[in-house]
């Protein structure tokens, strides 16, 4: 029987926590995909690899480089750690700048492929136990060449702002953020900008002249709609650190 019910924020958990190999995408960004991340370090108990993959990066960024002054020493970059060194969640944000890198694309298939590969200074490497894998990316499926896309056999798209994220914000702000006011549309990292200048002392005027300028009347307004006031208690829900990593 299908499991009905299930939403799409539930099912990229449930996807990471059993599965492997996860890509998430959304047509928008700054919806919270990148949380998930924290989420997953915090449920499974495995380090965090999280990376923003840039454009025409060589592939030593990733893989890691012979140290120029001792060749018989190589320095581990954080997916080979991900992947045997200290096994953990490796994440990669941004993954649609992987397309066309070459090397950098090859090297993410064999790690998602799971196969033992030769590093440049001889050493074998093999996958441990531990290691898990996902990737975000705000471009369309077919972006991705069909080798590449078939390295993830599980696959998410996610259309509404993360529930956790919203959440952590404080309780004006929420419906702000689910974009029930078309009019005053505004992302997540806005948000939490708003709320970081606030508990550092910025008044709500300044603040938000800061983060939306011209708009920021227009914003003022959708947040006070039903006599909601932008300076209610902040800790009306606690904003953890990570909580800017969207």
């Amino acid at each position: 029987m299908i499991v009905k019910g299930m939403s799409e924020w539930d099912r990229a958990r449930a996807a990471l926590k059993h599965g492997n190999n996860v890509l998430l995408r959304s047509d928008k960004p700054a919806l919270g995909k990148s949380m998930l991340g924290d989420w997953l370090k915090a449920e499974t108990g495995l380090p965090l690899y999280a990376l923003a993959v840039a454009a025409e990066a060589p592939v030593q960024e990733y893989r890691g480089w012979q140290s120029i002054h001792d060749a018989s020493k190589f320095n581990y970059g954080p997916a080979v750690q991900a992947y045997c060194k200290n096994p953990g969640v490796l994440q990669l944000d941004e993954f649609d700048n992987i397309v066309g890198s070459g090397d950098v694309e090859m090297f993410f298939r064999l790690l998602a492929d799971r196969r033992e590969f030769i590093l440049p200074n001889g050493e074998r490497v093999a996958p441990a136990s531990g290691f898990r894998f996902f990737a975000t990316t705000n471009a369309s499926w077919d972006h991705f060449s069909e080798p590449l896309l078939s390295r993830f056999p599980i696959r998410v798209e996610v259309t509404q702002p993360n529930p956790a994220a919203i959440a952590a914000l404080p309780a004006s702000l929420r419906k702000l953020a689910c974009g029930s006011n078309s009019a005053a549309e505004v992302d997540l990292r806005q948000l939490f900008e708003l709320v970081r200048m606030r508990e550092q002392g910025v008044s709500d005027d300044e603040s938000l002249v800061i983060v939306f300028g011209e708009r920021a009347q227009q914003i003022a307004d959708a947040i006070t709609i039903g006599g909601e006031e932008i300076n209610e208690a902040s800790n009306d829900a606690s904003i953890d650190e990570s909580s800017d990593e969207l």
